[in-house]
């Protein structure tokens, strides 16, 4: 496990030092076709508080594989969506750019072809490629940086209406609520959030609440002061959840099987405390 953590951050720094080279050297030449002159080292000198800031936090990053820590998937997540918010949208304009530069060079060698024929063909502005870029650019931070603070947390409601030609009469109308992979460990702190989610289910009022795995990432410390939380779950007959691959601790080189075992019935009762039934 340790050897795959150092390989993935490995990876990951490479990918950081890959991303600013390009985007330094895309963004030296668009400023030369703007007459702005400014050198690449300069222009890496004025930015490098950010690439190093992920260097820094992927070096010093502890993820010691043989300590549960709750946590530790939230702090993962974190980093990954900040890397996304500010590389994304450095690759999408550098690429944009390059493809701009191909344009360029592909209608260079296509008038210089026509001229040989004494045809004078007149240029196209290619410019608007490289803004187009520049907005998409804007656009993917944004979107990035809104999902990551208000669009994970908006939650919708999905209904769907299921017919059956054999289904008992007292099923018609019956309202079942089904909720999966909720990962505590990735919420953690985020209590008031997760009230709102069972705020618009009790609403519904459901008269079966259905809850197919993955309550945790790996540890059954990351269900620990939620209790309060998932017994305000109403339903008119009963709340039912099953495991999931998650909740069985597959993902974790743990000491033994005995500390997985004991892990996973911790879990269960947990479960019991906030369901009336469960597989």
């Amino acid at each position: 496990m340790k050897e795959r953590v150092a390989r993935v951050r490995f990876f990951l720094i490479s990918i950081v030092i890959i991303f600013d080279i390009l985007f330094y050297s895309t963004v030296t030449g668009f400023l030369a076709q703007l007459d702005i002159q400014i050198s690449f080292l300069k222009l890496f000198l004025l930015t490098i508080p950010l690439p190093l800031t992920f260097i820094l936090i992927l070096t010093t990053l502890k993820i010691n594989t043989f300590k549960r820590d709750p946590t530790i998937l939230k702090t993962f997540y974190l980093l990954a969506t900040l890397f996304l918010l500010f590389y994304l949208p450095k690759l999408i304009f550098s690429l944009f750019f390059l493809v701009n530069k191909f344009v360029y060079f592909l209608e260079a060698g296509v008038f210089a072809l026509l001229r040989l024929f004494s045809i004078q063909p007149n240029a196209i502005p290619l410019s608007g490629i490289t803004f187009f870029g520049i907005f998409i650019s804007i656009f993917a931070f944004f979107l990035i940086l809104y999902g990551m603070l208000i669009g994970r947390f908006n939650f919708t409601v999905e209904k769907v209406s299921l017919t059956f030609k054999n289904l008992p009469d007292k099923f018609d109308n019956y309202r079942l609520i089904h909720l999966s992979d909720i990962h505590l460990g990735t919420i953690a702190g985020q209590k008031k959030k997760i009230r709102k989610a069972v705020q618009i289910i009790n609403k519904l009022e459901p008269d079966l609440i259905l809850f197919t795995g993955d309550l945790v990432n790996n540890f059954s410390e990351e269900a620990l002061g939620w209790t309060d939380v998932f017994s305000e779950l109403k339903s008119k007959t009963k709340k039912i959840s099953i495991l999931g691959n998650h909740d069985y601790g597959d993902y974790w080189d743990w000491n033994s099987n005995l500390e997985k075992a004991n892990n996973l019935e911790l879990l269960r009762k947990f479960r019991k405390k906030w369901d009336s039934g469960y597989c």
